[in-house]
């Protein structure tokens, strides 16, 4: 039976008997019904050749709706790569260190909000630029080599900034424009107290030029000329070490 694809659109396309290719990919749902049949799917695009595909379904014995055989019973199972090797299968290069707890320069009470891993949730400063820092408190004195955040308007906004670690400057630097998320790398510092500040207007512009399937700008683009202002925004951000002992810590 058909039970149409998943794409994003309305009602991801579910029962529907066009579907979109997205970046020539999609996905096709097959569930089981009553009757048994052919099933025929036809891919058409203007200028290119089309292609179809029929897959053939059988009916299999029941008994009040139950079939008495598993799906897949019949396959005939491969060995053939023999067993996973011993040892681990990665080598870690660094460690996540826990936050105990933050305070912030302004709209302090959101702060936490910074490493809840929710990427939907964001810390944003608010005020001057005195006012534009977060500060961590980890969970254990360590040895500080990399914090990779994740900011605001990520692929649109480059931020100036510097890391404090023991009240030390470990970083100064501009924050990339990304997809995802910017490191900041540095030497190693050992410390327990780590802060991040602003140190001028943050530069917005959209680095990629990027328009969504629906057509439409993505609303983090930074639509427009390049605009500068004096705010710091968080969705996440870790906190790690380099690791230099076992795998598990």
């Amino acid at each position: 039976g058909w039970r149409g694809g998943l794409a994003q659109g309305p009602g991801n396309y579910i029962l529907a008997q066009s579907l979109p290719v997205e970046g020539g990919v999609n996905r096709v749902l097959v569930r089981t019904t009553t009757q048994a049949g052919t099933i025929r799917l036809q891919a058409t695009a203007a200028g290119l050749e089309s292609a179809e595909v029929r897959l053939k379904s059988s009916e299999m014995p029941h008994r009040n709706g139950l079939a008495r055989q598993l799906p897949g019973a019949d396959l005939p199972g491969s060995l053939q790569r023999g067993p996973t090797p011993a040892g681990p299968s990665f080598t870690a290069s660094r460690f996540p260190v826990a936050v105990a707890r933050v305070t912030a320069g302004s709209n302090a009470a959101e702060a936490h909000l910074t490493y809840d891993d929710n990427e939907l949730s964001e810390w944003v400063s608010a005020g001057p630029l005195p006012a534009a820092w977060i500060q961590y408190e980890l969970a254990r004195p360590a040895a500080v080599s990399e914090v990779a955040m994740k900011v605001t308007d990520w692929r649109s906004t480059q931020y100036p900034i510097r890391i404090l670690l023991d009240g030390k400057e470990v970083f100064a630097g501009t924050t990339e424009r990304t997809l995802g998320y910017y490191t900041a790398s540095f030497p190693a510092h050992t410390g327990q107290t780590l802060r991040i500040e602003l140190t001028g207007a943050g530069r917005n512009q959209d680095a990629y030029n990027i328009v969504e399937i629906t057509g439409q700008k993505d609303p983090a683009a930074g639509a427009g000329p390049p605009v500068r202002k004096a705010t710091l925004g968080l969705v996440e951000v870790e906190v790690y070490e380099k690791a230099t002992g076992p795998l598990v810590k």
